[in-house]
């Protein structure tokens, strides 16, 4: 899985997203029939593993796991982005820099890869405090493919924002005249596909008039955005986003609305719309399975603006095969304060940054 977020990310962040996530499209592993050699299973192995462990929170466990990937095909782009990443979420600024600008070079003729490679690089640079070069990477990764999540930060430098909100407030993008307007927009390449459904759980009243969960697919990429309709038109916001591989190693992800709870949480244009909704995947190992199954919520409101807007996805619990479930506690009071809490340390870089109290404003 990647991120629940941020939709270019590579690893664990999450549209997931991913961190921002998003994650984030993450970076993705060859197809089946690549693995039909030793090196090439040892390669979709250690990916596997790395992907794993970067979602658990072990960051330092997941760069070797990545490392191992890169011994058994070296100079592989998608092992080099998910290694840049790793890295970066364990905080080795240095080196994440050094690996992401391999990782570009070698994505030069994968215009997805090369995006959200140089979405990561714009990240490590906010990190060291290097504004200029952080806008200058985000405007590369754009320019090489329309990528919401680099548009939004790169948004936020140019307005001078001088701290990150936690929460990741945004408005959706939109509005669209028709969801399939919005699914057109979600599809960056010829070979993409997507397609908007109605879900059971989903149905808020005004000041929305429609609600659809959207899934696009390219290649081996999966995202799942959620969008609103208002008088305005269509708006969509990515709620995570999974990769689906075949072979012994592959990924099987498998998406879940389970509920939406529309009410005044606190004083507002309108009420508040809570998504809570589950990403399950299934990935191979060598001795069998292990299946992954995250629930998250999403926020959202009506501000000032009379655009819809969201948080990030925020964990609520991870399950995961032969591991103790991790738990976050949310709680959402009536002076606009959502505060998450969490014993656990097994949480991913993304999923930390929500902990504790924040203000939430709808813009």
């Amino acid at each position: 899985m990647r991120v629940f977020g941020p939709s270019f990310v590579l690893a664990s962040l999450m549209f997931t997203l991913p961190v921002c996530a998003q994650a984030p499209a993450p970076a993705q592993a060859p197809s089946a029939q690549a693995a039909s050699t030793p090196a090439a299973t040892s390669y979709e192995g250690a990916l596997a593993e790395g992907r794993r462990l970067l979602k658990s929170g072990d960051a330092v466990g997941a760069a070797r796991a990545f490392d191992a990937a890169l011994s058994a095909k070296p100079n592989d782009a998608v092992a080099l982005s998910e290694l840049g990443w790793a890295v970066f979420t364990a905080k080795d600024y240095e080196r994440a820099e050094d690996v992401t600008m391999k990782a570009i070079m070698r994505a030069m003729g994968n215009a997805r890869l090369k995006s959200a490679n140089w979405y990561n690089m714009g990240r490590i640079q906010e990190a060291e405090g290097n504004k200029e070069a952080a806008a200058n990477a985000y405007k590369s990764a754009i320019k090489a493919q329309p990528n919401p999540s680099a548009s939004t930060r790169l948004a936020k430098l140019a307005s001078s924002e001088t701290s990150e909100d936690p929460l990741d407030v945004s408005k959706l993008e939109g509005p669209f005249p028709s969801d399939t307007k919005l699914c057109d927009r979600l599809k960056p390449g010829a070979r993409a596909a997507c397609s908007c459904e109605k879900v059971a759980a989903l149905r808020p009243a005004a000041p929305y008039a429609d609600a659809k969960l959207c899934t696009a697919k390219q290649d081996e990429d999966v995202r799942y955005v959620l969008a609103l309709q208002t008088k305005a038109g269509w708006f969509g916001r990515e709620l995570a986003s999974s990769t689906e591989t075949s072979g012994k190693f592959g990924t099987r992800p498998a998406f879940d609305v389970r509920s939406a709870e529309q009410r005044q949480f606190f004083s507002g244009p309108a009420p508040q719309l809570a998504v809570h909704f589950a990403l399950q995947e299934t990935t191979g190992t060598d001795t069998g399975s292990v299946t992954t199954d995250e629930q998250r919520l999403m926020l959202c409101g009506i501000g000032g603006s009379g655009a819809p807007s969201c948080t990030r996805s925020i964990l609520e619990t991870r399950k995961e095969t032969g591991h103790p479930p991790v738990s976050v506690a949310i709680q959402i009071g009536p002076e606009a304060v959502l505060e998450a809490k969490s014993a656990s340390s097994k949480l991913s870089l993304e999923d930390r940054v929500a902990l504790g109290k924040h203000q939430v404003v709808f813009p």
